[in-house]
């Protein structure tokens, strides 16, 4: 069995870490200078890895654009492989989507810059990794990953098969445990950045290599690879490297070493596939081998918790909103600049490598972020705003005269919905107005009509007079809000028009869901407050009854943006105060709750001569949850409001479940997985411990063996979570972590999570009918939400829709701007799914295409619909060409 060792040359490119942009792109200009001169003038220098990324290329041409032609000639010649990432994010933070059209976009650069993105699955440096990264990746072309976190030595070859849950497969490299995509800088050659560098011809260089390539093979007898990696942290090129090989081919006579592009290891590897190891869907294991590097850090989920939530809405902004809408607009004439969707999206993916959205840099980058999602946001509101104007020829207020009185309701999501909607609605200051007897609140009288005619029950929500509204340019007229909450039936990807009718008599609608002592009702379930501010909640279909839920429990903090970690002895705060329970809306449409609790919380960690203690100054912290309920609603929604002012501490939510089986299940990208109760507790000797908390991306399901079960549907900045193998087997839901300490500095605020925090989630009561498919589609709905304008006239207009027990991902015009439409859907159940795609044109093409949404497989459209199949846990991305 003949040896082979790759030399593997390259960077690993932190955009923001320790350092702000601007302080890491001086080190790459500086990195990416010298790489030029190097390879230029040695030619036998065969080929340098720039870290997977193609946004350096941008930072770099920036700053320093007399350079350009000089690097995209190297890049062409393949002597600097870049791409497939724009930027190298996490995975577990960001959306499938937000993935996708990273590499997107990497691929795009790579064709700019005179290449073809590399066809390597780089992921050297993300915390832990999702189940359909193997799809995503087959999905671009892509056969082989490059990992180091989220899987461990013992129990994996080097090279092993990395199977997504629909079967995709990658062959996968997992580095070095020790010292992962820079071991053999911090292990043999030593670190540019810190002043080191050991010279080839040295016996200090020979006995490091030694001792490190023979650990190497001893890795796997079966699978006779080694390969040597040196691109940590920033660092320069080892233009050394030749001269290492040449000392090590002396070392290792009978094996062959070369310098080399990563891919041609895993090319030499394939015929040992069958020696390799194989691996299913989400690898999210914690650090076994003790060394410097290569922790799963999986604490980074909760850390500056205001920078995920925005991030969050930001994709539902550019997934949800701007580019359905951009199809839905276009289709009724008004036009929509394409490009600022570009700008848009390449704004929101510099948030997301992995130190930025991960929270775990120094303040200022993450002050920096705020910059990059405001655009976004400011992108959204501009175009949303331009584009509502000209449909109803200007903002229009509800006036007596009945001239403006249709409320347009917008759904961009390619499905028909019953939603249960808060809308505000401008009303003219003269507008008829009813009073009870004598006079002492007038309130608007209106009814809302649906399009068929049918009365729509409302609730008013809050009523603020005399408003501003901007009705054209800088002129405003005045104007009385209301918002009102009610449910409606919205058409798929387009309009729904309602009708308000002024009325000469009072409007009331009698019926409530909650009693004077608090308890919220309707048929399928029952909300009672416990005395410590907790709840307790009947299902009224199964009889199963839940309790103290929405419970809170406070512990010391010491960790920092990485890691979370508790005083070894702890004082954690278990119960709350009740302070109030109040009726905050009551209506036989949507009746609501708000419990006050008080917490009182230990000021802050005291770092003293003899040790690390929680303070025994107590601050109180107030807690007020309202909870409403929807008339034929089988779930909870919930407000959680707290205003931080305690330092050094974890906040956590708790909800027994009292369920009886070991497993619970969470969302994440393209998928559900299923995850154990509890702790890997033969990790207590590993160089980082189990911990109950995994990622999420905002759902959390835990069933009994015969459905019945609770699930939390997060709208968003939710992303930690656990459940514990207790009698209870309660889930944990980390709300914020507040912390002092930033890597290379002497500690600073803003980890401290001080202010107001929200948190909006559903609590949902589980049978067997509730899917994961109906719980990503709830989450889908509730993120998205709706937008409603005023207009003369009703606005019709359905783009298309989908049928089927399916999730949407994706509704967009295609990527190379030829004025296609590409449409994603993903099946996140065990089972074929049978749908429909309708209302097309009956001259449509529309094929199947993959990631890169090149086409692959022509379908026949039968009149205005297109009937297909989505295997179990399968990504379809079709391309609709009109």
């Amino acid at each position: 069995m003949s040896k082979k060792i790759f030399y593997f040359s390259g960077t690993h490119w932190d955009r923001e870490w320790y350092q702000t942009f601007q302080g890491f792109r001086l080190n790459l200009i500086k990195t990416t200078g010298e790489l030029i001169d190097v390879l230029e003038k040695n030619p036998d220098f065969k080929v340098f890895h720039f870290d997977g990324q193609t946004i350096v290329l941008e930072d770099f041409i920036e700053v320093c654009p007399e350079q350009k032609e000089r690097l995209k000639r190297l890049i062409a010649q393949g002597r600097i492989l870049i791409g497939p990432w724009y930027c190298m994010p996490d995975e577990f933070l960001v959306s499938g989507e937000s993935l996708i059209r990273n590499l997107q976009k990497g691929f795009e650069m790579s064709k700019e810059w005179g290449t073809k993105a590399w066809k390597c699955g780089y992921i050297c440096d993300i915390f832990g990794h999702i189940a359909q990264m193997p799809q995503i990746l087959c999905g671009f072309g892509m056969e082989y990953a490059a990992l180091s976190r989220g899987i461990n030595e013992h129990s994996c070859t080097p090279f092993f098969q990395w199977v997504s849950p629909d079967n995709s497969t990658v062959t996968a490299y997992k580095m070095p445990e020790r010292s992962g995509y820079g071991a053999f800088s911090m292990e043999v050659v030593g670190q540019r950045t810190h002043g080191e560098c050991v010279a080839p011809d040295s016996e200090e260089f020979r006995e490091k290599a030694g001792k490190y390539i023979d650990g190497q093979f001893a890795r796997s007898d079966d699978i006779p690879i080694v390969m040597v990696m040196d691109g940590m942290d920033h660092e320069p090129i080892h233009k050394e490297a030749l001269e290492y090989i040449s000392v090590l081919q002396k070392m290792y006579p009978d094996t062959e070493i070369v310098l080399d592009d990563m891919l041609a290891a895993f090319r030499t590897a394939e015929k040992y596939r069958d020696k390799m190891a194989v691996k299913q869907g989400e690898l999210s294991e914690t650090a076994k081998e003790l060394g410097p590097h290569i922790h799963l850090l999986i604490h980074t989920l909760s850390s500056r918790r205001e920078i995920k939530l925005r991030n969050d809405q930001c994709q539902a902004i550019m997934e949800r909103w701007l580019e359905p809408t951009q199809l839905i607009y276009t289709a009724k004439g008004i036009g929509f600049c394409r490009n600022y969707l570009s700008v848009a999206w390449k704004h929101l993916l510099q948030n997301h490598p992995h130190d930025s959205i991960c929270g775990c840099s120094v303040d200022r980058v993450h002050q920096e972020m705020n910059y990059r999602f405001s655009q976004v946001e400011s992108i959204y509101e501009a175009l949303m705003d331009d584009c509502e104007r000209q449909l109803s020829k200007g903002l229009q207020i509800i006036d007596k005269d009945q001239k403006n009185n249709k409320i347009i309701l917008v759904n961009p999501l390619p499905y028909t919905r019953t939603a249960d909607i808060t809308i505000t609605l401008p009303f003219a200051p003269d507008y008829p107005t009813w009073c009870e007897p004598f006079g002492y609140q007038n309130i608007a009288a209106f009814k809302l009509y649906s399009a068929d005619g049918a009365e729509i029950p409302y609730c008013i929500r809050s009523v603020y007079r005399d408003g501003c509204v901007r009705i054209h340019g800088e002129k405003t007229a005045k104007a009385d809000l209301y918002t009102i909450t009610c449910t409606v039936l919205l058409q798929a990807a387009g309009f729904t028009n309602l009708t308000i009718v002024a009325q000469k008599e009072p409007v009331r609608y009698f019926g409530t869901m909650v009693s004077p002592q608090g308890t919220l009702e309707n048929d399928y379930l029952r909300v009672t407050v416990c005395d410590d501010g907790s709840i307790s909640l009947l299902d009224k279909i199964s009889n199963k009854g839940y309790n103290n839920i929405l419970s809170l429990v406070d512990a010391g903090e010491l960790g920092d943006g990485w890691n979370s970690v508790s005083p070894c002895t702890d004082h954690v705060v278990v119960r709350t105060t009740l302070k109030g329970v109040m009726i905050t809306a009551d209506s036989p449409v949507y009746s609501e709750i708000k419990i006050v609790r008080e917490m009182l919380i230990p000021k802050q960690m005291n770092y003293g001569a003899h040790g690390i203690e929680r303070s025994d100054q107590h601050i109180p912290v107030l807690c007020e949850c309202s909870i409403g309920l929807y008339r034929e609603s089988r779930s909870l929604a919930v407000k959680l409001r707290m205003n931080n002012t305690a330092a050094d501490h974890k906040m956590t939510l708790v909800i027994p479940t009292d369920t009886d089986t070991a497993q619970y299940e969470v969302n994440q990208a393209f998928a559900f997985v299923q995850r154990a109760c509890g702790i890997n507790t033969n990790s207590a000797n590993w160089k980082e411990k189990d911990c109950l908390e995994r990622a999420t991306s905002g759902i959390v399901a835990k069933r009994s063996s015969d459905g019945t079960g609770l699930a939390v549907v997060a709208k968003g900045g939710i992303h930690e979570c656990g459940v514990s193998d207790d009698v209870r087997k309660t889930m944990f839901i980390t709300l914020f972590r507040a912390f002092g300490k930033t890597y290379t500095t002497n500690g600073e605020p803003d980890g401290q999570a001080q202010g107001e925090h929200e948190y909006d989630f559903q609590l949902v009561l589980l049978d067997e009918s509730v899917t994961n498919t109906a719980l990503q589609r709830m989450q889908d709905d509730w993120m998205t939400g709706v937008r409603a304008f005023v207009a003369p006239q009703s606005v019709d207009g359905t783009l298309l829709s989908v049928e089927g027990d399916l999730c949407i991902s994706a509704l967009k015009p295609a990527f190379d701007g030829s004025g296609d439409t590409v449409l994603r859907v993903y099946n996140p159940s065990e089972q074929v799914q049978k749908a429909a795609i309708k209302g097309l044109l009956p001259t449509a093409d529309i094929s199947v295409c993959n990631l890169l949404e090149e086409k692959e497989n022509l379908l026949a459209v039968k009149t205005d619909t297109v009937l297909f199949e989505v295997p179990p846990y399968k990504i379809v991305t079709f391309r609709i060409h009109n």
